[in-house]
């Protein structure tokens, strides 16, 4: 049975050795609960309830988006959206394509989010 551990980056492969994790990606454990219990509730985005069938939709519908637009492995993706399942789906399908997600901070004015784009070359 797969689960998630979260530790320090650092210890990554000390906790690998000892067996703590395991190869799966949360891409790939995020289909394999799409496909094991596709109608059970994947997340609570305030009184909406989102299923594990919806949320591989929407990321698979994000994803195509995002290769239209030429995004592909090793870009920069600049993501500013609320909390929420919108903003879970969009992260997972940024790293599905190969890319970086660099969420920021949901209040930041245009001027900011202008600077990080042109600094990081994000696309």
């Amino acid at each position: 049975m797969a689960f998630l551990v979260h530790q320090p980056w650092r210890d990554a492969a000390r906790w690998h050795a000892e067996g703590v994790g395991g190869d799966e990606t949360l891409p790939a454990l995020r289909r394999e609960a799409a496909g094991r219990r596709p109608d059970a509730v994947a997340m609570v985005d305030g009184r909406r309830r989102v299923t594990w069938s919806s949320m591989q939709r929407a990321t698979a519908v994000l994803g195509q988006r995002l290769c239209d637009l030429g995004v592909g492995p090793g870009d920069i993706v600049v993501v500013q959206l609320p909390d929420g399942a919108a903003t879970l789906a969009t992260r997972v399908a940024v790293d599905a394509v190969g890319a970086v997600c660099a969420p920021l901070s949901h209040p930041l004015g245009p001027n900011e989010v202008a600077a990080v784009v042109e600094r990081t070359g994000a696309r």
